[in-house]
């Protein structure tokens, strides 16, 4: 992070005026859509993933991923999987 502020601070804040040379990293990154779909890869079999209702109407629900098997799924199910590598995101 430190380095991508020095370099927006030697590349371009610099020619900047005064009031805009100020730049907050964390505010400027966009923040990811966590209940956006995404096609994952399982490398290692997973029981009893709890799968959240898209709307009211739904109930939630338990899924098993078999080795070897793809997915498309809602990020925010599988989010700690893929963090613990159990999946990947294709």
């Amino acid at each position: 992070m430190a380095n991508t502020e020095a370099h927006f601070r030697n590349v371009a804040l610099k020619h900047m005026p005064p009031n805009l040379q100020k730049v907050d990293l964390l505010k400027a990154v966009t923040k990811p859509n966590l209940d956006s779909f995404v096609f994952l890869r399982v490398k290692e079999r997973q029981e009893n993933i709890l799968v959240e209702p898209e709307t009211d109407e739904q109930r939630e629900y338990v899924i098993d991923l078999d080795e070897n098997s793809q997915h498309l799924i809602r990020y925010k199910t599988i989010a700690p999987l893929v963090a613990s590598g159990a999946v990947q995101l294709i």
